[in-house]
């Protein structure tokens, strides 16, 4: 039975039942006095038209939908209409959906095939539905798909819009009623259809399908139980039973089979024998199979390429075809996916301030598209017609904030002459002049006095132009900074355990004592004024320092250099222990015994607290000898240390601006929740701190520890790069 036929057997039973007034007793939801509208039978016959050419274009269509990446930002409005984003990498929503995420959208089914599953609904029907399960604080942390077939709109008596949702189960009685805000409802738009509901490529094409249907029940039938002539033996007169009997007997034994088939034959006699033709309804079959398939592929947008069945396709026309396939078929839904997530869903999550909001899109599908981009871009900057500040903010990502990133790149040496008049001037950016500023210290003197003559086997520092310092920049540190970042992972993690107890200790105290939301407010901000103004520098001085450390390891490794020293700041603030270490020496892949305590350089994430929070010491590459002294000068040592400082300055300020911008957001957040706690007007008692903290925490969750390692992931390989041209100048 068709769509159309099954249509038109159901829909005066499905109009009686519509009429019947709904009154649910659902815990949680009131009392539904509104009535269901027609539940559309051909819907279920969309769902199982899942087979043949649509099962092929719309299997081809969800697995792209679903492999596509997904990106969220927040995104702020500039005073010059412009916007700025800023990538979000950890949030509820993001880890839940995307591949590969932290997450299952449910406990059944992960990101891809429930993505897939999406798809394929609105594909088959027009409409997919997932149901938003919450948590005690109301925020979504489950998805369920729930099956087109089986919804039906609740509408308003009185207004006619939708109120909510009924599933409607197999058995009698078995219904569940969700209100509209719990179910997300995607669906692709009629002109002539209800606005409460979505109209599928394949209703569009029901003729089509109905015939490649019977078209293939037709050819499967004629295979079972049909029969074909392949040749007529024909006869002059008449011929009796058992002569022709006996005729076909002999000819079947010795030409049936497929070892005999073809071998020939001799027929005397009067007899001959005739080849039988091929009817015209089997020819227009085979015919109109071709054009049903095509029919149905067209529908949906599908190239006859993307199922591997064009002819004369060659590279060039492959990829043109899949340009347009991702421009005209995919990026339209994946809009439509878009727009529905972020009216739908994106609300039930904590906002951004003021003047600031939360994005969801996905990467651009098109592949011309995204290789042209990038191409431009990159030749844009080569010319220095664009800075990579300005490439980043376009692209969506988050400008570097250095001098490097605001600057034109043009290379060295290269003239470019004011056409005003003003005369010529070189430009280019020399990728060291950074560290030219704090490794040349005092332009080959140490705080103003020449250096002195090095006793014989000693070194001098490496200057930061060094063609070694070159090579190694030109290393690929990304396993030594992966390596890392698992390492220190746990401790910048704890940053944000160290905020909710704060926060949890401050607000329960001033709840006991009866303080006011305005009152609460102001411990928020005590709580977060010491995180931005002492926190943040404990962070970045801490992290900054391991991190450089470790990467100077990995140069000295890469180097060559057999072993490593102990460099400690010698002044009031040095712990005593870590004075006691200063000078030792000892092999490459052999800890350091500080305070009894064994540590691979100074802030190794393995230490403890004591020894690491704060620490200001330095490793340094040295040449073992039977003594186990250091290979340099004391003046060399502490001109080292200054220009290791110097560095490690600039780094802090990285990791501690970035530390303070999440601090600032988990603020606006937890602002935010005690403000709507208040027009709530309930009253607010210390256990529902909890609460009030995952709620405005809750979206920041994994903040820090991508800001953090942001920073660590930039500084690595320039400290790395210092480190082997530091172990090149002390090898020789």
């Amino acid at each position: 039975m068709g769509l159309f036929s099954a249509m038109n057997a159901r829909r005066a039973a499905a109009k009686a039942a519509s009429q019947v007034q709904v009154v649910s007793q659902v815990p949680g939801f009131r009392l539904w006095q509104g009535r269901y509208p027609p539940r559309d039978p051909r819907v279920r016959e969309e769902l199982y038209s899942y087979r043949s050419w649509v099962y092929i274009a719309s299997n081809v269509i969800a697995n792209r939908m679903a492999e596509i990446p997904i990106r969220m930002s927040e995104v702020e409005q500039n005073a010059d209409g412009t916007e700025t984003r800023e990538p979000i990498v950890a949030h509820p929503l993001y880890d839940t959906l995307r591949s590969g995420g932290r997450t299952r959208p449910n406990p059944t089914t992960h990101a891809f095939n429930f993505r897939k599953l999406t798809s394929l609904d609105l594909e088959l029907t027009g409409n997919a539905f997932w149901l938003k399960v919450r948590d005690r604080l109301l925020l979504p942390r489950e998805y369920w798909r729930l099956r087109p077939d089986r919804i039906v709109a609740i509408l308003d008596k009185h207004t006619g819009l939708i109120e909510g949702w009924a599933w409607i189960g197999r058995s009698q009685g078995e219904t569940k009623i969700y209100l509209a805000n719990d179910v997300v409802h995607f669906k692709y738009p009629s002109p002539i259809e209800d606005p409460y509901w979505g109209w599928s490529p394949l209703r569009a094409v029901t003729y089509a399908f109905d015939t490649d249907q019977a078209n293939q029940m037709y050819q499967t039938k004629f295979f079972e139980a049909g029969a074909q002539l392949g040749f007529i033996i024909s006869a002059k007169g008449e011929v009796d039973k058992e002569t022709a009997q006996f005729v076909l007997d002999q000819f079947n034994a010795r030409h049936q089979g497929l070892e005999t088939m073809w071998q020939p034959v001799v027929v005397g006699g009067d007899a001959t024998i005739v080849p039988a033709q091929a009817l015209n309804k089997d020819i227009q079959s085979l015919e109109l199979f071709d054009k049903t398939r095509d029919i149905l592929l067209a529908c949906y947008g599908v190239p006859l390429t993307k199922v591997g069945l064009a002819n004369d396709v060659n590279l060039s026309n492959a990829e043109a075809l899949d340009i347009t396939f991702n421009r005209e078929t995919i990026r339209p839904r994946l809009l439509n996916v878009e727009e529905t997530i972020e009216t739908d869903l994106l609300p039930d999550f904590p906002q951004p301030a003021a003047g600031r909001w939360l994005d969801f899109d996905f990467d651009n599908p098109v592949p011309g598209d995204r290789e042209f981009e990038l191409e431009e871009d990159t030749q844009l900057v080569k010319a220095g017609i664009r800075t990579a500040d300005e490439v980043r903010e376009k692209r969506g990502d988050k400008p570097f904030g250095s001098a490097y990133g605001g600057k034109v790149q043009v290379p060295l040496g290269v003239t470019l002459v004011d056409p005003l008049g003003g005369g010529e001037e070189t430009f280019g950016i020399n990728p060291f002049e950074l560290e030219e500023e704090v490794l040349d210290t005092g332009a080959g003197t140490l705080e103003g006095e020449p250096r002195k003559a090095l006793p014989a086997g000693r070194k001098r520092l490496p200057r930061a132009t060094d063609p070694n310092e070159t090579a190694g920049l030109a290393l690929d540190w990304g396993g030594q900074v992966k390596h890392y970042l698992a390492l220190v992972s746990a401790r910048i993690a704890g940053i944000d355990a160290t905020t909710w107890d704060r926060l949890a200790a401050s607000l329960g105290e001033g709840i006991d004592a009866g303080e006011t939301i305005n009152a609460l407010a102001g411990r928020v901000r005590d709580v977060f004024t010491e995180a931005t103004d002492v926190r943040a520098l404990t962070i970045a001085r801490t992290e900054g320092m391991g991190a450089a450390n470790a990467a100077s390891l990995s140069g000295y490794e890469e180097g060559g250099v057999e072993g490593k020293g102990w460099l400690a700041t010698m002044d009031a603030a040095t712990r005593d222990w870590h004075a006691d270490a200063d000078g030792q020496v000892v092999p490459i892949d052999q800890p350091f015994i500080v305070d009894d305590e064994p540590m691979q350089y100074p802030g190794d994430p393995s230490g403890s607290a004591e020894n690491t929070v704060n620490c200001r010491c330095y490793c340094t590459p040295e040449v073992l000898s039977a003594r186990q002294a250091p290979s340099w000068t004391q003046a060399d040592r502490e001109a080292m240390w200054r220009a290791f400082d110097g560095r490690l300055k600039r780094y802090e300020g990285t990791i501690a601006s970035a530390a303070r911008g999440v601090f600032a957001g988990q603020q606006r957040s937890v602002l935010r929740v005690l403000a709507a706690h208040e027009k709530s007007k309930q009253p607010l008692h210390a256990v529902d701190v909890p609460r009030l903290l995952h709620a405005g925490l809750g979206a920041h969750e994994g903040a820090i520890l991508a800001a953090v390692g942001g920073a660590i992931t930039k500084l690595y390989p320039a400290e790395a790069a210092v480190g082997y041209a530091a172990a090149k100048q002390l090898v020789g």
